[in-house]
This record gives C-alpha cells, sequence and structure tokens, in this order.
C-alpha cells in the first residue's frame, strides 16, 4: 500500500514535503510551541492541533516542522483551523 493510499484511508492529506523539511519528535514540538504533552494530544482530538504521523515500519511518531510552522502562523493570523 502506497503513503498517498494509507493517509487516504487515515482520513489525512497528503503532504508535499520540500528538501529541507525536519521531523521533531514530542519533546521539541512541546519546547517550540508552549504547550503541554497533554494539551496537545487534547487538541489534537479536538482537530485543532496538527496529527502526529507515525514512521513507516517503526514504533514512534513525529510532526512535521513545517505543519508545526503553519499552527503557529494560524494561531497568530487569525480563527482556528481544523487538521
Amino acid at each position: 500500500m502506497s503513503d498517498d493510499q494509507i493517509d487516504a484511508l487515515l482520513g489525512r492529506e497528503p503532504i508535499q514535503l520540500s528538501a529541507d523539511e525536519r521531523f521533531w519528535k514530542l519533546p521539541d514540538v512541546t519546547a517550540r510551541v508552549g504547550l503541554s504533552k497533554s494539551e496537545i494530544y487534547r487538541r489534537i482530538r479536538e482537530g485543532t492541533f496538527p496529527k502526529s504521523r507515525r514512521y513507516q515500519g517503526r514504533i514512534g511518531v513525529f510532526w512535521c516542522a513545517s505543519e508545526i510552522g503553519r499552527w503557529q502562523r494560524q494561531e497568530i493570523d487569525g480563527p482556528d483551523q481544523q487538521w
């Protein structure tokens, strides 16, 4: 199954990664956005924070730095966006 098919099954939009995209683990995300782990996961459930992604064939999750950056700009600039 391709990554695009998996994203479709999970209801996620396929992402286009730039050559300099960075993947952040949870400690990186909490440090950069100033929210606790429980607050991040609460907002994910509400659809107001980017969802984590799973490494293919591995245990563990990450967030795309670009998605976190978009979320931060949205927090500053305007109304809540559903993730």
